[in-house]
């Protein structure tokens, strides 16, 4: 794995007082992984909200779509749709080429209607990947929102805590914010808590290569839950620009969570 740190100042003085910035860089190594890959076990999470009309929902199902024609048979999948009710349109099922041609069908079907409550539908894909959790499988919910909440749980910082705490058990969550007015500092909180990724999805072109990227991802780990430990020198404090988790320890030292490698 390559590090590299670049700093702001090449010399700070001992005796002043300043903000210092460092910018750290990481290079995964390649994959030494064969042809064969740990299966998915993953939750397409589908809002289905008023606000979600017209290209949006359109943009949400043809991404789902596509998806679920990359996964093999060994996988599992669910589909969740939400408004202000919450439907599993898809029990978690292995990815069979009839399952897959129901939940493709099911999938386009899909229609934007009422409000939305975001934590519901995403917590029970989340439940959907806990009911068949493996450590032999690579556990992953796909959100994919405008991110604009107006029920259920709507704070921020409480949503990242539960992506926390369900990375804890294994379950990271990517978010797709779909169209070009999205809340993306929700989607975000909730994506870089549980060390899953956001994307901006405005146009279709955009859809294949997030997939296979995120999805590429989730089967070509090469680290995973990687941790930066920086000890400071006396009379300076550590803080970081973005929402990775920092947990400050006994000894002083600070421990910044950036989830895998891929």
């Amino acid at each position: 794995m390559n590090l590299n740190v670049q700093t702001d100042r090449t010399l700070v003085r001992e005796a002043g007082k300043s903000t210092r910035y460092a910018l750290l860089t990481f290079t995964a190594p390649d994959s030494s992984r064969a042809a064969t890959r740990p299966p998915l076990n993953v939750s397409f999470v589908i809002d289905r909200s008023g606000s979600m009309g017209g290209s949006k929902i359109q943009l949400a199902r043809e991404a789902v779509v596509q998806a679920l024609r990359m996964l093999r048979d060994t996988d599992r999948f669910s589909v969740i749709a939400y408004d202000q009710e919450i439907d599993v349109v898809v029990p978690s099922t292995h990815a069979t080429a009839e399952a897959v041609r129901n939940g493709t069908d099911r999938v386009k079907e899909l229609e934007a209607r009422g409000s939305t409550n975001l934590s519901g539908g995403w917590l029970k894909g989340c439940e959907q990947i806990a009911q068949h959790l493996d450590p032999e499988m690579t556990a992953r919910c796909l959100l994919l929102s405008d991110g604009l909440a107006n029920d259920g749980i709507q704070d921020r910082d409480e949503l990242a805590r539960h992506s926390k705490a369900l990375a804890e058990r294994g379950i990271r969550t990517s978010c797709l914010g779909i169209g070009d007015d999205y809340d993306e500092r929700l989607l975000a909180a909730i994506a870089t808590a549980s060390g899953g990724h956001a994307y901006d999805v405005e146009q279709a072109v955009q859809i294949p290569d997030i997939l296979t990227s995120e999805l590429g991802e989730a089967l070509e780990i090469v680290a995973k839950d990687v941790l930066i430990t920086v000890r400071a020198g006396s009379g300076m404090s550590v803080t970081t620009l973005n929402r990775y988790p920092l947990e400050a320890k006994p000894d002083g030292s600070v421990v910044l969570s950036i989830g895998d490698f891929a």
